[in-house]
Formats: structure tokens, C-alpha cells, sequence
């Protein structure tokens, strides 16, 4: 994260607002000098409402019971008052404290109850830039405390939040209520101490023609309450493993019946639509890819008919021309191609990535060398995406660093425009891409619009640097960039794992780029040979880290909380990891295994299926990526990376960073460069399940060692500051030629 401006101008900042632990509400802030964070309603003069004790200068991490939170603004008042509303948060006498643009995009709201009422508080800006508390009311609902099975009777568990637990059983009901046609199947529904205990038959869940999705709402005297998980710090429960489905079967019929969690963590029952064919083996699909195939995507389309082929015949005949037009006429020197500002030299840096809007190690390391780069006086940067598919962004860049979208799809959708150029465009999205290589896992992703944003983009660099992200884009690069523009190709992807023909391509399409950069000796070692007489400098430069205001949150190592960022895939491990947690999670009943990652529909379905096959329904979370990683690290004791392959271990470093002692596998390459085994991270044989299961268990058995390792760690994730990163990068621009 770049460090907001206002810090510099001695400005009281809020740098981040996170859901900490339980109902926890967790603040980073800055202060320039003593004072206390305090509040104040919205457009009143009213007295200020202390939140804190007297805090000295400088970064403070604030964790906040959200009922604490309310007490405090509403607890002054000698009248009642209402205790909703916004309320402007201040320091000392009356200075506001200003919110960073995204200080909030990991926070939703915190549900919590004050005196028997139903809150939720989360932080937002204001208009003016204002850090502010909000707090409404909402509708009570049931807390999920426990969800058990037998058979095909699933036994609910829960506390009502909001709203007092009735005195008689005949005093509540409870339905599965059909969201679309408000069709209500009566459940059993009882008493139990200050509690609730529903029963469902997800068996007698009749089926439909379409998926269903079924609210279990409870109704006390008139009042519908919904049954929900609030009051944990799971964020994405929709991907939660509850309970094994129930499959159906009549006939010549089949269907599932979950129970699960929404994206707003009401509890609903989903029955998919009725199928004539028996559900297929969850696994089927598990297997290792090549490269790095996006984990969020269906399946590659297929080319349709035969107006695509000929339109494709048509485009690669039309680029070929204008690749020969513009044939490189030489390679500029790496210094004489940098430009004069004034009185000062200034390098002009492209750096092209695929897709900004994804959730990844290359994203976040191109966005933090970006963010390092910007922060010298001697480079402007620019941060190029040749497509997008939403708008939320996972990373955080500088405002001085710009950035385009060549092709942006969620606007395209919202509008497609009319005319002769609306119709063109929607033509040329429809055909894939001819440019990009087909054995570049992503190839698929790309379409001849996209080609044709790329190369006219390409085209229009006129001097600087072009640094490439992927295999494709490097190719693309190389053959339609103008000369006297630099290419340094960055390697994010481990060669070897390419197909053959792709490193064939690469090869060529390096021996036209200025410098290549890798993550490791590795692949050094295995692209000086074929570059050697090419006069392509091949350099190693580490993936940087994220430049945290006031330093990564302390991670106190207590935790029993293992931790992995990754693409939930089988090149990421997760098979290999849901296996090695099962071996100790006997042994070690209060711990529990959180995976943030993206993932394919059927991938997230095969990892599913491995935590319900070892029985880890309530302790393996798999989760969503996450924009704060870095927080959830601090809530962790051990971070877990059990790669099969990796181009270099951006979540290796990361933990490294945030002092959480990692075990990884000693994949080919990638940690086994960034961690010395015993000395600031433990490393096993690949794919050892079993060598895996025993590091972490040495870890969880051991607190002291732990503390070495972290330790250790924080010395070595130095090495990897985003401003070496940068100066290194740039001394490279400016070796002679």
C-alpha cells in the first residue's frame, strides 16, 4: 500500500479498517501528535465521545468491540438517545481524521446487539474525506452455534440475537421459506436453555425443475428471523463446507440438497435442478495443469463456425503485415532510451499486466514494484491492463501511478453502445484471440478485440520501458512495440513448467527483448544458455513486498489458526494440504485450517469434496481471496505452502513480512530460494504429505519455535523491500548498452 499523502502534511490519517477476531473492529491509525481518537454526530457541536485513551505519536493498531463501540457514542447522553447514526472521527480537540481512499474495502458492516437491540457498525468516508462510524439498526436473526447430522436430519443449533428466546416451544415456528415463490415447508423447531434447536430432513426437500434456494426463518409471534452466521470473521462463508449433501434420486432423475451459507451469510437450502444423469466424480477434473491457468474461468471456449475462422484468417494475415512493417529496426541502449525531464533523467515505465482487476501473486507484485517505482523522483509509471472482468480491485496503488483498462468488460456489458462501432466491438469479443499463444494457459481469455486494443496500444509507446507479465504478452511485445521502446520481459511463471512450444515462442520472442528478468537462479540458469548470443540481459529481481504504513501488523503467534493464500487448484497443493491437516487434526482438536484463494467452479467443488471425505466440515475453511491478506496473516500462527510448483512465493515472503513462521514444500523453484530450512521456515520434500503433516505439527507443538522462525523470517523478508526491489530495477534500465 502506498503510504497516503496526508501523513507527510502531519494530517491524523486512518490508513485501514479491517474485521478483526469475533466482532472486533480493527483500526490502523496515524497520529502527528498525542491525542485521542474521539467522534462526534454528524453536522453537530456536540461534545466529543472518547473511543480511546491518550495515544502517543504515530501508527497505532486499535482493535474495537463493536458493542464497546456503540456503548461509548451512545453512553454520554443524560436523556435517551437513539443509538444509530454517523458519527465524524476526530483526534485531540477537534482534528479530523482523514480516511485513505480504501482504508475501508475489507470491512463489512459488524453485526453486534446493545440491550437487546440489533446493530451493525462499519466505517465509511465521507464526501470530504472524513473518517466516519456508522452504526443502524438491523433485524435480529438467529446466530448459528453448531450444525450436526445423522442420517439424512440435519440439527441446527442457535442463539437469537436480537430479539428475547420465547418462554413456550408453541411460541415459534420455523420453514424453509422458497425465496422466489415464498412457498413455506414447515421444520421442526424447539427450546433448548436459552437457545434454539432446528431439525431438517433435507431429504423430504422436494425437488424442482430449476435450483431452489430455501431461507430458514424462524417466526416469533409474527416476526420473521432469519437463521445466519454474523458474529465470526469469516468473510465468503459461502464456500463453507456444512454438512455432506443429500443426492436425490427417482427414477430417471437426480438432484443435491446443501445447506449452506449466502454471500451474506444467511443460512439457506439449496436443491439444484433436477438432471437426468447421476452426479460425476467432484475429482475428475483434479489434475495438475500446465502454466498457470486462471482459477476463476470456465472452460476455453470453443472457436464457433466457420465466420470465426475465416475472421481469424483474415486478423492473423492483417497482424503478420504489420508485424513485418514494423520490425524492430534495432534494440535501444538501455540508458540512451531514457528521456530528460528538465535537469533530470526519467524513466518511463510500461508495465503491462493481463488482468490489474485479479487476485494473484503477479498482480500484487507488479502493483508493488508500481507502487515503489512511483515513489522515485526519477520514474514515472504507468499500470496497463489489456482486460478486466469486475471492477473490485484486490491491490492498492499510488495516486501517481496511472493506469488503463484496454478492454473493459463489465462496461462493455452495462453499454454496448449502437452503431457500426458498438456492433464491431461486440464481433470482434466473440472471436478469440489470435496473437496470444494458444499454450499460454490464459490464451483463452483473450479475444481479437483485445488483440486489436493491444497492438494499437503497443503501437502508441513511442519511448520508455514495456515490462511484460506473462507468456503472451511478452510474445505480443516483441513483435509489435516501436522501436526505440524497451521490452524487459518479467518471468512469473516457472519455465520448465511451460510447454515446450511456448518456451520455443518465448525464446524467440526474448532474443527481441532488451532484458529478461526471472524470480529465481532456476530459471536463470535455464534461459542464459539460449540468450547467450542474443545480447538479452537475463537478471534475477525478487517479486517486492507491499510498503505497509507504519510497518505489517504484529502477529502474535497464539492463534490456533493455519493459514494459505493461494488459487484453491492442484498446482497450488490444496489436495496436498487438506491431507497433511488431516493427519494432525485429531491430535490437535482446536485448530483449524483457513485457505483464501480464487477458484474454478469445479475446483472449489473438488476441494469441497476432500474436506467432507476426511471429515473437516468445521475445520478446513475455504475461503475468497482476500484484499487485506496481510491482516488475516496476523491472525494466523503458521502459514501453509504446499505448492507443487511455484515461480517464486509471493505469500512466502509475505508471511515472512508479517512474522508468521511458514512450512512449504521444496518445490522445484520458488521458497526453497527464499527460505533456508530451519534457519526462518521449515521446507519438506515435495508433495510429502506426511513430511508436510510432521512440520506442522512440530509448529503447533512448539511456541519457542515458532518465535525463532518468525523472527528469523522478518530479518530475511528485508531482502525483498519494495525500494531495493525498485533500485535494482532501476539500475538495470540504466546499464550501458
Amino acid at each position: 500500500m502506498s503510504q497516503p499523502l496526508t501523513h507527510a502534511h502531519g494530517t491524523p490519517a486512518l490508513v485501514w479498517a479491517h474485521r478483526g477476531i469475533g466482532t472486533d473492529l480493527w483500526l490502523r491509525v496515524y497520529l502527528p501528535e498525542p491525542g485521542t481518537i474521539a467522534a462526534r454526530p454528524r453536522g453537530s457541536d456536540e461534545p466529543l465521545r472518547a473511543l480511546t485513551a491518550e495515544l502517543h505519536a504515530g501508527y497505532h493498531d486499535l482493535a474495537l468491540p463493536a458493542a464497546a463501540v456503540v456503548t461509548a457514542l451512545s453512553g454520554h447522553a443524560t436523556e435517551p438517545e437513539p443509538r444509530t447514526g454517523t458519527w465524524d472521527l476526530v483526534v485531540g480537540a477537534d482534528a479530523p481524521l482523514v480516511a485513505a481512499a480504501d482504508a475501508a474495502v475489507s470491512l463489512r458492516a459488524i453485526p453486534t446487539v446493545v440491550d437487546g437491540t440489533a446493530l451493525a457498525v462499519d466505517v465509511r468516508m465521507s464526501d470530504t474525506g472524513i473518517a466516519q462510524l456508522r452504526i443502524a439498526e438491523r433485524a435480529p436473526w438467529l446466530e448459528v452455534i453448531s450444525i450436526d447430522r445423522e442420517g439424512s436430519e440435519v440439527t441446527i443449533t442457535g442463539t437469537l440475537r436480537g430479539i428475547g428466546t420465547p418462554a413456550r416451544s408453541e411460541q415459534v415456528s420455523a420453514a424453509l421459506v422458497d425465496r422466489e415463490s415464498g412457498h413455506r415447508l414447515p421444520v421442526p423447531v424447539g427450546i433448548e436453555g436459552t437457545g434454539l434447536r432446528v431439525r431438517l430432513d433435507l431429504a423430504a426437500v422436494p425437488a424442482a425443475d430449476v435450483t431452489r434456494h430455501r431461507n430458514v426463518v424462524l417466526d416469533l409471534a409474527g416476526r420473521a428471523v432469519r437463521a445466519a452466521g454474523f458474529e465470526d470473521d469469516l468473510v465468503g462463508k459461502q464456500r463453507l463446507v456444512l454438512t455432506d449433501p443429500e443426492e436425490g434420486h427417482s427414477s430417471d432423475r437426480w438432484w443435491t440438497t446443501t445447506l449452506r451459507f449466502t454471500d451474506r451469510d444467511h443460512l439457506v437450502v439449496t436443491t439444484t435442478a433436477s438432471r437426468t444423469s447421476a452426479p460425476g466424480d467432484p475429482l475428475e477434473t483434479w489434475e495438475v495443469e500446465q502454466g498457470d491457468l486462471e482459477p476463476e474461468d470456465a472452460d476455453k471456449p470453443a472457436v464457433r463456425g466457420r465466420g470465426h475462422r475465416l475472421v481469424r484468417a483474415g486478423a492473423r494475415a492483417v497482424f503478420q503485415w504489420l508485424a513485418w512493417r514494423t520490425r524492430r529496426a534495432h534494440r535501444p541502449s538501455l540508458r540512451t532510451a531514457d528521456e530528460d525531464d528538465g535537469d533530470r533523467a526519467v524513466h518511463r515505465v510500461h508495465l503491462l499486466l493481463a488482468n490489474l482487476h485479479a487476485a494473484g501473486g503477479t498482480v500484487r507484485a507488479t502493483a508493488n514494484l508500481a507502487n515503489a517505482l512511483a515513489a522515485r523522483d526519477d520514474t514515472e509509471v504507468a499500470l496497463v491492463s489489456v482486460y478486466r472482468l469486475v471492477r473490485r480491485r484486490y491491490v492498492t496503488l499510488a495516486p501517481e501511478v496511472r493506469t488503463r483498462v484496454l478492454v473493459d468488460e463489465p462496461a462493455l456489458d452495462d453499454h454496448p453502445g449502437t452503431g457500426p462501432a458498438a456492433w464491431l466491438r461486440r464481433r470482434l469479443r466473440a472471436v478469440p484471440s489470435v496473437l496470444i499463444p494458444a499454450d499460454d494457459p490464459r490464451a483463452y481469455r483473450f479475444s481479437l478485440l483485445s488483440d486489436v486494443q493491444l497492438v494499437r496500444w503497443l503501437r502508441s509507446v513511442s519511448t520508455g520501458t514495456i515490462v511484460t507479465t506473462r507468456a503472451g504478452l511478452s510474445v505480443t511485445a516483441a513483435r509489435f512495440s516501436r522501436p526505440g521502446v524497451r521490452i524487459v520481459a518479467q518471468q512469473h511463471v516457472p519455465f520448465q513448467t511451460q510447454t515446450r512450444a511456448l518456451q520455443n515462442e518465448l525464446v524467440d520472442s526474448y532474443r527481441q527483448a532488451d532484458a529478461v528478468c526471472v524470480l529465481t537462479e532456476a530459471d536463470a540458469a535455464l534461459l542464459r544458455g539460449p540468450l547467450a548470443n542474443a545480447g538479452t540481459r537475463v537478471r534475477i529481481l525478487p517479486n517486492p513486498l507491499e510498503e505497509v504504513p507504519g510497518g505489517p501488523p504484529d502477529a502474535p503467534l497464539t492463534a490456533p489458526r493455519i493459514i494459505c493464500g493461494g488459487r484453491i487448484s492442484p498446482v497450488k497443493g490444496t489436495d496436498l494440504l487438506i491431507a497433511a491437516f488431516a493427519q494432525v487434526a485429531d491430535a490437535h482438536p482446536g485448530w483449524e485450517l483457513r485457505i483464501h484463494g480464487s477458484a474454478r467452479a469445479d475446483r472449489l467443488a473438488a476441494a469441497q469434496h476432500l474436506v467432507r471425505t476426511h471429515g473437516l466440515h468445521d475445520r478446513v475453511r475455504l475461503l475468497p481471496p482476500t484484499a487485506r491478506f496481510e491482516l488475516e496473516l496476523s491472525k494466523a500462527t503458521i502459514c501453509a505452502v504446499p505448492s507443487r510448483h511455484e515461480a517464486f512465493g509471493m505469500v512466502v515472503i509475505e508471511a515472512l513480512q508479517a512474522g508468521v513462521p511458514v512450512v512449504a514444500f521444496d518445490c522445484p523453484v520458488g521458497p526453497g530460494e527464499i527460505l533456508t530450512d530451519g534457519q526462518d521456515g521449515l521446507l519438506v520434500p515435495p508433495e510429502d504429505v506426511d513430511a508436510f503433516a510432521r512440520a506442522l505439527s512440530t509448529l503447533i507443538t512448539d511456541a519457542e519455535r515458532r518465535r525463532q522462525l518468525a523472527g528469523a523470517g522478518r530479518r530475511r523478508a528485508a531482502d525483498f523491500a519494495p525500494a531495493a526491489v525498485a533500485a535494482a530495477f532501476v539500475d538495470l534500465l540504466e546499464e550501458p548498452g
